[in-house]
């Protein structure tokens, strides 16, 4: 794909729309541009006024230009954006942010203006963002080229990506508070062309980006974005919008944005490494977290003020994973040393109580990270403002981030500050400190948490092709027709032809048949209507298990075609040997998302299934590896461990099943949706005793 370098690294820019008039928002770009000392060439483009503005010359066309232009800005009406995108082709000019807004996120007429622009930028091989934005910055060369005033701030090492402007221009406030500098931010407004994953592509190579901070709501190409994401070494931090039926008709409206189903974003975030959290807050905060040196474990130091903040942080911290090693007895000889009243048990978590004082913190901090069984520390502070510490008390008034910031260099150990006060005592603290200093701790916790979900990962990345499919599967779903709701025996040669171990089946379209394959097979048996108007057929009684012998199943078959005829669902009777009893309902399942693709499915099945809802869920394919930590993650793991005198199911069978449904839903871009329920897991292995499969 073309290089994204020009675009942040325009040597000309041209901003289209501006006026004398004061009013106007272009000139806001080149007011930006001037401020921020933008080296580059700048150029105005405005067909009636020819009239300098700011200095920078005007011209009637991009054409009248005298010298090359790498970016195009426009900020002119919606509809003279397709005659702008016209001039960029006969300059030469290959990229354009258009932050004119009157597109699909307006009305219909919108729409087709839209589909113009993108069959223009198609045709003349320009590259877009936008529209319906607030464009770029990149700090690095002084190019900001928002249409809102933005005061100049030094390169840093974040970048963000926003879908909207005003989110963006948010998160960099936010960032500054925790003396934090974006090193580049982008709009991506309406995405009719660039979007998120060109963006992550160009940033994740981009040297002066240390941290992605993402702000998105819709993802255009789920399955690309989880491939980058998954092969990025740099964090990648996402705040995903759009999760309710109230936010995605809002986003229709702003960003004219299409929802993801929200368990396969978050699905895909956690298999590609991507950090998801949930407010901006977290957003925020979570990028000072992680500038800091990485957790090498899970094993903290905490120094509190008062003997309920431990108890506080060793439930928060003990639920989000980490422990707690006891002091090591140079750190334990040194405290005590400083414990005036001797009536304090130090242990970790440690409460100083009457020795909190600056170097007592200090000290007790530093003797801790020099462990080797300690990864990192958390300090509580309780701070009011100064005039409250008079007496003995003065020494507990010390800023310690600037002592803190020298403990993490010198230990290359991340350590927190969870600091309880008043926003402005918060502010005065944090200085020029690079330390992490947050006001809840909560969101102390959370951070620290993903922090080290990030630091020990082992990210497989999402594959870049799809599996071969067997030969005998390419058969079967090359002779059934489109639209087709595979059932009954079809399904199972399908399941079977992929590796899925099949119960023994047959089809039958008269009583007389279905017992004539009962006999055939062997008794005992099962018998299954086989309809696609009835999805449900275990609610209309349309399962009969346990057919011991030829009347029977007669009979069995004979009410099964009775029910059919009564919930006019016309259909066949699969005969089917019964599985052995005592193993455990499983559901494995597929389905084809708009966004990500092939999506995988695991949980306990039966006909319960939507009721627990306790399933795994993974982009397809996936391995043997990767499914055993989806068997691992369900919360019905127990029974199949054994939980109450159970023998133990065959989990490496399991796994085997998994893995082969992930192949085939990723080999064929027919499978829709496909659902085995239940799959049938035992001691001895598993069997699949029902199935649906939509085709395309």
């Amino acid at each position: 794909m073309t290089t994204l370098h020009k675009l942040f690294y325009p040597k000309s820019v041209a901003v289209a729309g501006v006026s004398p008039r004061t009013s106007n928002l272009a000139a806001m770009i080149l007011r930006n541009l001037e401020n921020w000392n933008y080296k580059g060439q700048v150029y105005g483009v405005n067909p009636v006024h020819q009239d300098p503005v700011k200095n920078v010359p005007v011209y009637a066309s991009m054409q009248d230009i005298p010298g090359p232009v790498d970016l195009l800005v426009a900020l002119s009406p919606a509809r003279t954006v397709p005659g702008l995108l016209d001039q960029c082709a006969a300059k030469g000019t290959r990229f354009a942010i258009i932050e004119t807004a009157g597109f699909s996120e307006l009305n219909a007429q919108g729409a087709a203006l839209g589909e113009e622009i993108k069959d223009k930028a198609r045709a003349h091989n320009i590259r877009l963002v936008g529209p319906n934005c607030l464009g770029i910055i990149n700090a690095e060369i002084g190019l900001c080229a928002p249409f809102s005033y933005i005061l100049p701030y030094p390169a840093g090492n974040i970048s963000i990506l926003s879908q909207s402007g005003g989110v963006g221009l948010t998160l960099i406030l936010g960032l500054h508070e925790h003396n934090l500098y974006s090193n580049k931010m982008v709009s991506m407004g309406n995405k009719y062309d660039l979007n998120e994953c060109d963006y992550l592509e160009y940033l994740i190579s981009d040297p002066g980006t240390e941290v992605i901070v993402l702000f998105l709501e819709g993802i255009v190409d789920g399955r690309r974005f989880a491939q980058l994401a998954s092969r990025c070494p740099k964090p990648i931090l996402a705040y995903k919008g759009n999760t309710t039926a109230a936010g995605q008709q809002r986003a229709k409206s702003h960003t004219a944005s299409l929802a993801n189903d929200d368990a396969v974003v978050s699905a895909a975030f956690e298999q590609a490494g991507v950090i998801r959290v949930h407010n901006l807050t977290d957003l925020i905060t979570h990028a000072r977290m992680f500038t800091q040196p990485r957790l090498r474990g899970n094993r903290l130091t905490v120094i509190s003020p008062a003997g309920g903040y431990t108890v506080m942080a060793a439930d928060e911290y003990s639920a989000a994973g980490f422990t707690f090693p006891q002091p090591g007895k140079k750190t334990l000889a040194a405290v005590q040393e400083r414990v005036r009243a001797g009536v304090i048990n130090i242990e970790n978590p440690m409460d100083l109580g009457d020795a909190f004082s600056a170097d007592n913190v200090l000290m007790a901090m530093d003797k801790s990270l020099a462990q080797s069984n300690v990864d990192g520390g958390i300090i509580m502070v309780q701070r009011r403002t100064p005039e409250h510490y008079i007496g003995p008390f003065k020494v507990m008034a010390r800023n310690i981030a600037p002592d803190v910031q020298g403990l993490v260099e010198r230990h290359a150990k991340p350590v927190v500050i969870t600091l309880f006060a008043l926003p402005h005592v918060a502010e005065d603290m944090r200085g020029d400190s690079n330390v992490p200093i947050f006001t809840s701790m909560g969101v102390t916790v959370r951070a620290m948490r993903d922090f080290l979900t990030f630091c020990t990962r082992k990210i497989q990345p999402v594959p870049l092709r799809k599996p071969p499919l067997p030969k005998a599967a390419k058969q079967i779903l090359a002779a059934a027709p489109p639209g087709l709701m595979m059932l009954g025996k079809p399904a199972f040669d399908l399941l079977e032809a992929a590796g899925v171990p099949v119960s023994p089946c047959a089809e039958a379209a008269t009583p007389a048949q279905a017992a004539s394959a009962a006999a055939d097979m062997g008794f005992p048996v099962a018998m299954k209507i086989t309809s696609a108007a009835m999805s449900h057929k275990s609610d209309a009684g349309g399962v009969i298990l346990g057919i011991d012998s030829r009347h029977a199943a007669a009979a069995a078959a004979g009410r099964l075609f009775d029910i059919m005829e009564n919930h006019n669902a016309p259909g066949t009777v699969l005969v089917q040997k019964m599985a052995e009893p005592g193993g455990v309902e499983c559901l494995v399942g597929a389905r084809r998302d708009p966004t990500f693709g092939p999506v995988i499915v695991f949980g306990l099945g039966g006909v319960f299934v939507e009721v627990l809802r306790d399933t795994a869920l993974r982009l397809a394919p996936v391995d043997q590896r990767q499914a055993r930590a989806m068997i691992r993650s369900i919360a019905g793991l127990p029974l199949l461990q054994g939980a109450r005198g159970r023998i133990p199911v065959n989990k490496p069978a399991l796994e085997k099943v998994v893995a082969a449904v992930s192949r085939l839903a990723a080999a064929s871009d027919r499978i829709l949706e496909l659902d085995i329920n239940p799959l049938m897991v035992s001691h001895k292995g598993c069997l699949a005793v029902d199935a649906r499969i939509g085709l395309d």
